[in-house]
């Protein structure tokens, strides 16, 4: 009976996070299109976007232990009522400030939403099928997230060119959809029987107690200096990717091409199988991967743009697998008593990260070619990933990993 409840779950969450993903991904391949029709510069749509993430850095913890002491399924309804409120003011406002706001919505949307009904799926395939279940949700999870990126980002270049802002009415009924379909097929009560025994706490000393464990655990502390650290690989790629390929020349009209191609690399770095041994080797794979880094960043300076594309590509390809692989030890180790708020607060550690990034890139643009700050990102990122990782654990001593992953 568990099972199938369990499996129902996984299903409508499968469904709802591809109604939203498509419905929040409409504008992505317009958006700079989309706020300088609304009289913004780019250096107030470098505000807007830092509004997003200042947002979920400050309310991102907090949304965690509300999730961890409340219903997660109600915080994550709870959540969409924002997006829909963003998407509102997107359609109506014209001013900076209104889009600021918005943009402010749209992070305390997502701040929300982290740590929900996914961290409730979690610790149920933790405590069921454990390792083949987990890896496999999560596979599953990141892989129709980039699909439903893809697909998103297309329909949403075609629908603006035919109907302008008003394509973000579909963003709304897609929201309302899958609200609908989590409210009434989300089953969210006498699934997890180590959260129905567990006496509820105050959310202070629930705080306090997830803080505590994360300093206890090795594998947790990792996985958030690495959370904080890759945001300077990503939130360039994110900011800069369009910039950086202007600078060398690329045509425009092309840009699509590119964006449809991260997208399926990230389908395929999702893909990748994860070790099933009862102690693996993570840190020699992520060290290994990210030495693989440090000889990729040479080539972006190539002035073949055939060599320059393909070294930004396997870039983000091999950080994408190198986020998956954080992505799932985090998982594995952190306790579903504390799921909720540590993976918020892992969030937030990025979030920060992003708003350095954002700032320090800005800055530096006022003196460097994107070449040059972008490509500082990438060394920054990989330096102090590396740092990171040999921080716990001493690579010629001991060759075996900390973390145990239970079957």
């Amino acid at each position: 009976m568990i099972k199938n409840k369990l499996r129902q779950n996984v299903h409508v969450y499968y469904v709802a996070t591809l109604l939203l993903i498509i419905s929040g991904a409409l504008p992505h391949a317009v958006l700079t299109i989309i706020l300088l029709n609304k009289g913004l510069t780019l250096s107030q749509i470098m505000l807007v976007q830092a509004g997003f993430s200042l947002a979920i850095m400050l309310s991102e913890y907090p949304s965690g232990l509300l999730a961890d002491t409340f219903s997660r399924k109600k915080i994550f309804l709870i959540s969409k009522l924002f997006m829909i409120a963003m998407f509102l003011m997107v359609i109506y406002g014209n001013s900076f400030s209104g889009m600021v706001l918005a943009w402010f919505l749209y992070g305390i949307a997502n701040a929300l939403d982290s740590g929900t009904i996914d961290a409730d799926l979690i610790n149920h395939l933790k405590e069921g099928h454990a390792e083949l279940g987990l890896s496999k949700f999560i596979k599953n999870n990141n892989r129709l997230s980039f699909l439903a990126l893809l697909i998103g980002s297309t329909i949403g270049s075609l629908l603006y060119y035919q109907v302008g802002i008003k394509f973000y009415f579909l963003s709304i009924l897609l929201t309302l959809t899958a609200i609908g379909l989590v409210a009434i097929l989300y089953d969210e009560k006498n699934m997890n029987k180590a959260e129905k025994h567990m006496p509820a706490k105050p959310i202070l000393a629930q705080g306090k107690a997830g803080i505590l464990e994360l300093r206890h655990s090795k594998a947790l502390k990792m996985m958030m200096g690495l959370s904080f650290v890759g945001q300077f690989f990503f939130q360039t790629h994110y900011q800069l990717w369009q910039a950086l390929y202007l600078y060398h020349g690329i045509n425009q009209r092309n840009f699509y091409l590119f964006y449809l191609t991260f997208q399926i690399i990230s389908i395929l770095a999702y893909s990748m199988p994860t070790p099933k041994s009862g102690v693996v080797h993570y840190q020699r794979v992520l060290c290994l991967l990210l030495f693989v880094f440090a000889g990729l960043i040479f080539g972006l300076y190539s002035k073949m743009n055939v060599l320059f594309i393909a070294s930004y590509i396997l870039l983000v390809f091999l950080f994408t697998i190198f986020d998956y692989i954080s992505s799932y030890i985090f998982a594995k180790n952190v306790s579903a008593a504390h799921i909720s708020a540590l993976t918020s607060l892992k969030s937030t550690c990025g979030r920060i990260a992003a708003l350095i990034s954002l700032g320090l890139s800005s800055f530096l643009l006022n003196f460097f070619s994107v070449q040059t700050v972008a490509t500082l990102n990438f060394v920054f990122a990989t330096i102090f990933s590396i740092a990171v990782v040999l921080n716990f654990y001493t690579i010629f001593k001991n060759r075996k990993l900390v973390f145990k992953i239970k079957a």
